[in-house]
């Protein structure tokens, strides 16, 4: 029992670990600011464009957006109002382009086993590219 409750833990620290580095890619590939309105306002908040209903889909940083927290995210994209929030998706949609949208649809039926640790070596790899990029341009 004990080595069950182990490994369900581990196993939630490590995806809570990704999902922060996850976060933190995306924001930092905004440089910080809205991907849609280019300011930064409020706070600002990662936004998963095509869902996360699994590892590939969930940890794709091209499947991340940064959004204006309560604005754009909040009362924008989780509007109650179907309009509203249409409105926003298909203002996300033209952002990244019709061709990576299907493409982010298509990876939400992936069934593929996904190994966590892998996928936190590969965030923290993309966020050092990134910073590494940033401070290249300086």
């Amino acid at each position: 029992m004990k080595k069950t409750q182990i490994k369900i833990t581990k196993r939630k620290s490590l995806k809570k670990r990704c999902d922060k580095l996850w976060f933190a890619l995306v924001k930092l590939r905004a440089n910080r600011k809205s991907e849609l309105s280019g300011r930064n306002s409020e706070p600002i908040t990662g936004h998963h464009i095509a869902g996360k209903s699994n590892y590939r889909l969930r940890y794709e940083p091209r499947n991340g957006i940064c959004l204006l927290n309560q604005t754009e995210h909040i009362f924008g994209v989780h509007s109650n109002d179907p309009s509203k929030s249409r409105q926003y998706q298909d203002l996300i949609i033209a952002k990244i382009g019709q061709d990576t949208w299907e493409w982010l649809l298509s990876l939400k039926s992936c069934k593929d086993k996904q190994d966590l640790t892998l996928i936190e070596l590969y965030l923290k790899q993309e966020i050092n590219k990134l910073k590494r990029n940033n401070y290249d341009s300086l």
